[in-house]
């Protein structure tokens, strides 16, 4: 009865990347790891980290990616080197950032070594730990090297003038439906494709100054 250990592939994209461009990436990591004779399964999530080999672990994004690998007890090389393994093989193969862990076993933990830096500016504390990050990873023997501090999706904080609102009619809710589907968009319909369902999802050009519609190709 051969005993298995679990390797965790972590991808993460740029912020905003469509769920289906990291599907996309995801399969063809996949796709490497189906060739793999030492590989007895695998499960992939795609929206979302693992827990392990990520400060965005938990998170549910469409920029994120992961795959749980189940590799056989019955092999020459090491878990480690089969990470190490993996890391310079996938890395290569996709434009996002490709992190590769061993999963262990008992309660989730962080990272073995963590470095904390205090100070009253953030824009100085991002620059001081991303400079630390570099010196770090030209330590031999380290790997997924990560900064806590990283970018995140934009927020906009809206106040609304409910007298005037109510000058036109609309309440605070109305008006944060529409900002609600300006941004986010509103499905207006499914149009089927190949056996598959795809949503006509309507929003506004947040990124153009032109006032009429724009129609783009489906990617």
């Amino acid at each position: 009865f051969p005993v298995t250990i679990q390797v965790v592939v972590d991808l993460e994209n740029p912020i905003g990347t469509s769920l289906r461009k990291t599907d996309a990436d995801t399969r063809i990591l996949e796709q490497v790891l189906q060739q793999d004779p030492r590989v007895t399964s695998f499960a992939v999530s795609v929206g979302s980290a693992s827990n392990i080999g990520s400060v965005a672990a938990a998170s549910t994004n469409t920029h994120l990616g992961s795959i749980t690998v189940n590799i056989t007890e019955e092999r020459e090389q090491s878990s480690l080197e089969i990470v190490e393994e993996y890391q310079a093989l996938l890395e290569p193969l996709v434009v996002g950032t490709v992190r590769v862990s061993q999963e262990g076993g008992g309660p989730e933990q962080g990272p073995p070594i963590s470095i904390e830096v205090h100070g009253d500016s953030l824009e100085v504390l991002d620059t001081v730990a991303f400079e630390l990050a570099d010196v770090l990873r030209e330590i031999p023997g380290t790997r997924n090297v990560e900064v806590s501090s990283k970018e995140v999706a934009n927020e906009f904080v809206i106040t609304i003038d409910r007298a005037r609102a109510q000058q036109f009619g609309l309440k605070a809710s109305d008006v944060a439906l529409l900002l609600r589907s300006a941004i986010s968009g509103t499905t207006a319909t499914v149009l089927k494709y190949d056996g598959d369902d795809i949503d006509v999802v309507l929003k506004y050009n947040l990124n153009s100054d032109s006032t009429g519609l724009e129609y783009r190709d489906w990617e």
